[in-house]
C-alpha cells in the first residue's frame, strides 16, 4: 500500500535528481533511506 506524506515547507531542488514541492503538497514515498540514515527519501508527486 502506498505511503503518502504532506510537505511541511517548500523545497527548491539544487540538483537534477531532486524533486521540488510546496508546503501542503501531497507526496508519495517510494523508498526511505534505511541504509545510510541521512534523511533523504525517494518520492514522487501525486
Amino acid at each position: 500500500m502506498p505511503e503518502y506524506v504532506y510537505a511541511l515547507h517548500d523545497f527548491i531542488p539544487e540538483n537534477e535528481d531532486e524533486v521540488d514541492f510546496r508546503a501542503g503538497e501531497r507526496i508519495e514515498v517510494l523508498e526511505k533511506d534505511d541504509m545510510y540514515q541521512d534523511g533523504w527519501w525517494q518520492v514522487r508527486h501525486t
